[in-house]
């Protein structure tokens, strides 16, 4: 016996619970609440802390035997070349298996599979910037459920916010059939016209193909996580009969409007001036906008969409528009980068000039729900007018004349509009 009877501390019955060895080591039984009682373990239990964290090492009933455990255990950690990892396969291997088997049986999170995707890119003969659409969509997805399912407001815009915590920790078994039926109940939930509800619908199928991807069994089997089956996933379909609404003109007096005040917005936000023109005289998207660059002109007025490491069409396709001689120029002249023609940081050119330029045109009538992609409509009707349906689907990157033709084919533009589109704007 290291110590005498009398040394420790000692329980209500009168049992020791904590006692040192003659080394110095403090071994100890550990409570735990029963029937609004505290009661001690039989057995001795040593605690190490290593690198920051508590590892503890059962030790036997018996004191004496628990004690010389507990000092072997401490002599070995001694050694500088020892790790606690080697201590626990020497002292407890029951443990270090018990903790194998959990971690084998540990199911994957979401920023675990987001991660093990992107490290795949290749693999899966993915270009970056598709596969990190692909990525997005499932952490919209992921942080659209867990708003709703917590009776937040979720809005097409009015997403809560989230920390990214929030969002990667997710386990990945929550991406079931209950997750996409919830998705899709959130997308509804700010709709409030048939419109409106067509086209979340219409947004809810496309979010669900962008994400599905990741989820696909030619992926998984690619990443080496313990996942899931997610056939779950898939067996809740996409909506089907969703009802494509035919694009509406906005006012003549709004068109003229947007052409005679531009001016004024090329004296005193260049950036937006330079989005606006880009959308409504080559119909570029808004990420087309943020990512366009000098280089893709060419000397007979045309733009040519082409395809970066950090960004690509959102068909996947390369595409040329032809375009006004005097738009051209303009663009150029006001544009003061070198590279890309909007000046800034990413952040400036992929969301800070769309917040200055969507409340400028809804100030000015054109109160749709994303005015700088109406401004690419206006475009496609100005070509569908002039160029015919068939070019206006070339232009715009549509993967069918059909799509093009239900948009524009009854959006056709007045003779006395057309000039706006054929003449610079007045200083």
């Amino acid at each position: 016996m290291n110590q005498d009877e009398g040394s420790g501390n000692r329980d209500a019955g009168g049992r020791l619970t904590r006692v040192r060895t003659r080394r110095g080591v403090l071994i100890k039984r550990l409570p735990r609440r029963h029937r609004r009682e505290i009661v001690y373990a039989k057995h001795w239990t040593l605690t190490k802390r290593w690198l920051g964290k508590l590892y503890y090492f059962t030790l036997p009933a018996e004191r004496k035997e628990a004690e010389s455990l507990a000092n072997e255990i401490d002599r070995f950690l001694d050694v500088r070349s020892h790790t606690i990892e080697e201590a626990i396969e020497k002292f407890a291997p029951e443990k270090l298996r018990r903790e194998q088997a959990r971690e084998l049986k540990k199911v994957a999170t979401v920023g675990e599979l987001l991660e093990a995707h992107r490290q795949c890119e290749k693999l899966l003969e993915l270009s970056p910037p598709t596969a990190r659409e692909y990525r997005r969509a499932l952490a919209s997805m992921v942080r659209r459920v867990k708003a709703f399912r917590l009776g937040k407001p979720v809005g097409v815009k009015n997403v809560p916010w989230h920390r990214q915590s929030e969002i990667t920790e997710t386990s990945v078994s929550d991406l079931d059939a209950r997750f996409v039926l919830d998705f899709k109940k959130a997308m509804l939930v700010a709709a409030r016209t048939e419109s409106e509800i067509q086209t979340r619908k219409r947004t809810t199928n496309s979010v669900i193909r962008c994400a599905s991807p990741v989820l696909a069994p030619e992926a998984v089997a690619k990443y080496g996580l313990n996942l899931p089956d997610f056939s779950s996933f898939f067996s809740e379909k996409s909506w089907r009969r969703v009802h494509s609404t035919k694009y509406r003109l906005p006012e003549q007096s709004v068109i003229r409007r947007l052409f005679t005040d531009a001016h004024e917005l090329k004296k005193n936000d260049p950036n937006a001036y330079l989005a606006f023109l880009l959308a409504v005289t080559a119909g570029l998207r808004a990420k087309e906008i943020a990512y366009a660059q000098r280089q893709w002109f060419d000397d007979q007025n045309r733009i040519w969409i082409t395809h970066a490491d950090d960004f690509s069409s959102k068909s996947g396709k390369e595409r040329m528009v032809e375009m006004e001689h005097w738009a051209v120029e303009e663009i150029l002249a006001v544009s003061q980068s070198p590279g890309f023609l909007l000046s800034g940081p990413e952040s400036e050119r992929r969301s800070g000039v769309l917040r200055r330029l969507n409340p400028w045109l809804k100030e000015r009538g054109l109160d749709r729900s994303k005015p700088t992609h109406e401004l690419r409509r206006l475009f496609g009707s100005y070509i569908a007018t002039t160029r015919g349906v068939f070019i206006a689907q070339k232009f715009l990157g549509h993967s069918t004349p059909q799509l093009t033709s239900d948009q524009y084919a009854d959006a056709l533009l007045s003779e006395s509009l057309l000039r706006h589109w054929r003449e610079r704007i007045a200083a």
